[in-house]
């Protein structure tokens, strides 16, 4: 250490001692000042020893430096303990009963004495048999009847238990077999009887309301007129759309297009348009075969369904008469365009009936009225075929379509009612949308 240096910790050393000259002595706080000193003055005396310092130098008890600051004590903590609010727990309503210590050591001393005798007693195995003493008797109290027969009874009744044991044991003892395994058809009714169940509740859950549900339907809205009426509309249908569905496509303005439907009390429905080719069929039944000398006279003709019908077959002429101008420029129109090659009669001619008025030809003739129930002209047409034919007495047929018994002809001396045969007569009721009337002359 240079002098420099020692002079600075001189001066440090001398306030260190002032410093600790002028406090107060004061318990711990000199206390612990003293021992800091002490140890100080021991360091320097070692260090002056090390750096061959002379003895006769300025001991350092008097140049300790101790640089210290007197600080306040703080406030005292508060206990965060204290301010914790603890609320002891509530009791259960039942408090569980404390063991009893006093029956468990007793139970416990018990225990110890028994094992301490067991183990003092010798081992069997080791000791000598016993000579055999002499039986003496022991005498037997005494019993009365009532308990000698109690005490029958409940060996009685254990020898019955026992058995009862034992039959029982038995039973679990003994192996449980499989089932025998089913014949293939006694699977197969198996299966059979669950399909015939599933199918029953099938029908139970769906197929029995659905039935009366159709039931229901049918009684309130199928009536015998309402069947009747539906029946004849279908049958229009089926022949326009169906049967004479070919025959439609030869004439140029579809006839179809002219068929209607009005309530009939008898039939259920009239129907109104063109005559089916069946039933037109039916209608000329009583026809003689051969028509080579028969003209074809339709007084309603409309767009020639009828005309064009009967000119397939081998009548001598055929005419045609229609009252209204457009129905008879379409009937001119069906008449030019349908196939020649299938008319058997080519001469076929159509007029206006208000105009050129209507006529019949001097020789034999088929007379047809279309829509007959609803021709107010009809009683005066036939008041001329009357006089024409008592000009010229001939074969005259008369077919009226859809007449009803309040338009039938009067019976006289020219025409009479003929019957259809059987066949043809079920035919027009069962397949036929219209019904029809044939009438035949005298002659």
């Amino acid at each position: 250490m240079t002098g420099e240096s020692q002079g600075r910790q001189a001066q440090r050393m001398s306030r260190f001692s002032q410093a600790y000259r002028t406090m107060p002595p004061n318990g711990a706080v000199n206390a612990a000042l003293d021992e800091r000193a002490e140890r100080a003055l021991h360091r320097a005396d070692t260090v002056s020893d090390g750096w061959n310092r002379p003895a006769a130098a300025q001991p350092y008890a008097d140049v300790i430096e101790v640089e210290f600051e007197t600080v306040q004590p703080l406030p005292p903590a508060a206990d965060p303990v204290s301010d914790i609010r603890y609320e002891p727990a509530p009791e259960p309503e039942h408090q569980p009963t404390p063991p009893d210590i006093e029956a468990i050591a007793a139970a416990l001393a018990a225990e110890m004495d028994r094992n301490a005798a067991r183990s003092q007693q010798p081992d069997i195995a080791d000791q000598e048999p016993a000579a055999p003493t002499e039986p003496q008797e022991i005498e037997q109290p005494e019993l009365d009847a009532a308990a000698v027969a109690a005490t029958d009874d409940y060996a009685e009744r254990s020898v019955a238990a026992v058995a009862a044991n034992d039959d029982y044991a038995e039973q679990s003892a003994a192996p449980v077999l499989p089932a025998p395994p089913r014949k293939p058809a006694a699977k197969l009714a198996d299966q059979l009887l669950e399909k015939a169940m599933e199918a029953a509740r099938f029908a139970r859950a769906k197929a029995v309301p659905a039935l009366g549900a159709a039931a229901l339907w049918a009684a309130h809205n199928l009536r015998r007129k309402e069947i009747r009426r539906r029946y004849g509309k279908g049958l229009a249908l089926l022949h326009g759309r169906v049967l004479d569905r070919k025959l439609e496509q030869h004439f140029y303005v579809p006839t179809l297009a002219l068929q209607r439907f009005g309530p009939d009390l008898d039939r259920g429905i009239v129907y109104e348009g063109p005559v089916p080719s069946a039933a037109f069929a039916w209608a000329l039944s009583l026809a003689p075969e051969n028509l080579r000398e028969y003209a074809f006279v339709d007084f309603r003709a409309g767009r020639g369904r009828a005309m064009l019908l009967a000119s397939q077959r081998n009548f001598e002429r055929i005419i045609g008469y229609e009252y209204d101008a457009a129905l008879h420029d379409d009937l001119q129109m069906n008449i030019a365009q349908f196939p020649r090659s299938k008319m058997m009669c080519r001469d076929v001619q159509c007029f206006r009936g208000d105009r050129t008025g209507v006529s019949i030809p001097d020789q034999p003739c088929v007379l047809y009225f279309s829509g007959a129930w609803r021709e107010e002209l009809l009683p005066g047409i036939m008041n001329y075929v009357r006089e024409s034919y008592r000009h010229k007495p001939r074969r005259i047929y008369v077919i009226l379509e859809n007449v009803d018994d309040g338009v039938v002809l009067p019976p006289d001396e020219v025409f009479h009612r003929m019957e259809l045969p059987l066949a043809e007569k079920l035919k027009l009721r069962l397949f036929s949308p219209m019904d029809f009337q044939v009438y035949r002359s005298q002659v």
